[in-house]
């Protein structure tokens, strides 16, 4: 472990809301190595708040000769759910601090970890008491904490991930193979894209599906092909001929069309399968409306068959018409069926969800969240990809050209890649410092004050809450979390620039060089895992 995180301090700074209480911080502390913890005295009484500070040791302020040390052993870390030290670092802190809580106020471990904040304006972690609503004055209630104060810790080992051994499909973009890819399909592409990078990065077995609405695909292609090769005279002539001319026709555009493959490489995504609904068996399809029928979902309205779930407020819908046919509808729920037999996934994202609860297969009850929605929004007006792309292509070409500053300093796409090729550079800039020793063997306490300045730790914190981030992201579905930590980044990588530099260090400093060259090295490689998150390939050079 870093000298980095084996330091961390309670601060007390805040009454419950904003209002300061005006008196000077306190700081108490805690040698994650010695597990000696420090308490100036006197304490301060009047508590709502209490801060943790994550310090490195060689930025220890000197303790006065009032300051007594207490001394106890260290135990292990407990388990919290859905937490994991060993993929990210500040989970030991926060376990610790809420194993504290539990400790002095009876907390349950969980409801105590939940209430643990990422500080803000130069703190680490936060607890706000009151959001306990434990009895007593709030002042009084401090007081147990810090009267409690224990410390845990373990060094984190193994690998990043949290879905070893477990299988996720992920099926999204779906567009008609028949009809140029739009901009409705674009939301659906990239969010599922996101999610099945998401899912990958934690571990899991991802298997990135492609639902094609293949359906009826024939006569797609002649009603397009009619409209590239039709005509009218030969129609009224010969129609069977000149329609099997055009599908000839069509059929072989299509094989040589890569069409959606390109726009799919424009948007850094890739599929693990492509299937659609011609795929989905007869058998299937009948067996899923048998199952239906016998579990009186199923009325018949004009010789059609309709689905009734209006009690769970999701209205009718057609399974099969009256001429007998399928519907897209019983040819889904086939297919998510025939899905689960092949694949035996633990989590499928997007498909019809209650339908399949309601027909009793075990592994589509809620209890299993193996299956989970992802609002893809409305589609709106269609506006076809490849004129989005040429559109805010040319539009960001223009505002680069005429704000080359502001284009720099703005949260923009562009702006990442500016910040990944900055970091991207230094080793190319000073090969004589490298390589890099073992990250064991670095002065890494030389990224500490007096030595470096503060951005320099702030950068450091900041990487070490990505775990965080994709686990958030991971219970939420939504990339803005990412986002947010991406720009956040490359602005703590612009403010440090010019106060953490690397160039003007000679042979004399070579470790300082080193250990800055190491962190701005974790900085490139984490902005670029979040980058490939989002499906943004990473840039060396602009």
């Amino acid at each position: 472990m870093s000298e980095l995180t084996r330091f961390w301090s309670v601060e007390h700074v805040e009454v419950q809301g904003t209002r300061k209480l005006g008196l000077p911080k306190r700081s108490y502390r805690f040698n994650l190595q010695s597990g000696s913890c420090f308490f100036p005295p006197p304490l301060v009484p009047s508590i709502q708040a209490i801060t943790f500070l994550a310090q490195s040791p060689h930025s220890n302020r000197p303790l006065s000769p009032a300051q007594k040390p207490l001394s106890f052993s260290l135990p292990s870390l407990p388990k919290v759910p859905e937490t994991d030290p060993s993929v990210c670092v500040l989970d030991s802190f926060c376990i610790a601090i809420a194993q504290l809580l539990s400790d002095a106020l009876g907390l349950d471990l969980e409801k105590a970890y939940n209430g643990v904040d990422y500080g803000k304006k130069g703190e680490d972690f936060t607890v706000a008491l009151p959001r306990f609503r434990l009895p007593g004055k709030v002042n009084e209630v401090a007081q147990k904490v810090i009267d409690k104060v224990r410390g845990e810790y373990s060094e984190p080992e193994g690998i990043y991930g949290t879905g070893a051994g477990k299988k996720v499909i992920v099926e999204y973009s779906s567009p008609n193979i028949a009809k140029s890819f739009h901009v409705g399909h674009l939301r659906s592409t990239i969010i599922g894209a996101f999610l099945a990078n998401l899912y990958k990065a934690s571990d899991w077995e991802v298997i990135s599906m492609n639902y094609l609405g293949d359906w009826g695909t024939q006569f797609g292609l002649i009603a397009s092909g009619y409209e590239k090769y039709g005509n009218q005279e030969k129609l009224e002539a010969d129609a069977i001929k000149h329609l099997f001319e055009i599908y000839v026709q069509v059929n072989k555009d299509a094989e040589t069309d890569p069409t959606y493959v390109q726009e799919y490489e424009r948007l850094n995504v890739q599929f693990d399968v492509y299937t659609g609904e011609s795929e989905v068996s007869k058998t299937s399809m009948d067996e899923a409306l048998e199952r239906l029928e016998k579990i009186d979902l199923v009325e018949e309205s004009n010789g059609a068959k309709l689905l009734n779930l209006e009690q769970w407020k999701l209205g009718k819908a057609v399974v099969r018409k009256k001429d007998g046919t399928s519907i897209y509808l019983t040819r889904d729920i086939g297919g998510a069926v025939e899905r689960y037999e092949k694949y035996k996934f633990d989590k499928m994202i997007y498909v019809f969800f209650k339908v399949l609860e309601l027909m009793g297969y075990e592994w589509a009850q809620p209890k299993n969240a193996s299956l989970v929605h992802v609002n893809y929004g409305l589609v709106g007006t269609v506006v076809f990809l490849n004129k989005i792309i040429e559109e805010a292509a040319n539009v960001m070409h223009e505002q680069m050209k005429t704000n080359e500053e502001k284009y720099n300093a703005g949260d923009a796409g562009p702006y990442l890649q500016y910040a990944h090729v900055r970091v991207a550079s230094l080793d190319r800039k000073n090969p004589h410092h490298l390589p890099l020793p073992a990250p064991s063997s670095l002065a890494l306490d030389l990224l500490a004050a007096p030595h470096t300045s503060q951005q320099a730790r702030d950068i450091a914190f900041l990487l070490g809450t990505y775990p965080d981030v994709v686990k958030t992201a991971l219970k939420t579905h939504e990339p803005s979390g990412v986002v947010t930590f991406a720009f956040r980044l490359a602005h703590a990588i612009s403010s440090a620039w010019d106060a953490v530099v690397v160039k003007s260090l000679g042979e004399d400093e070579r470790e300082k060089a080193q250990a800055r060259l190491f962190l701005y090295g974790c900085a490139r490689d984490v902005l670029g895992s979040a980058l490939r998150l989002l499906t943004i390939r990473p840039l060396e050079r602009m």
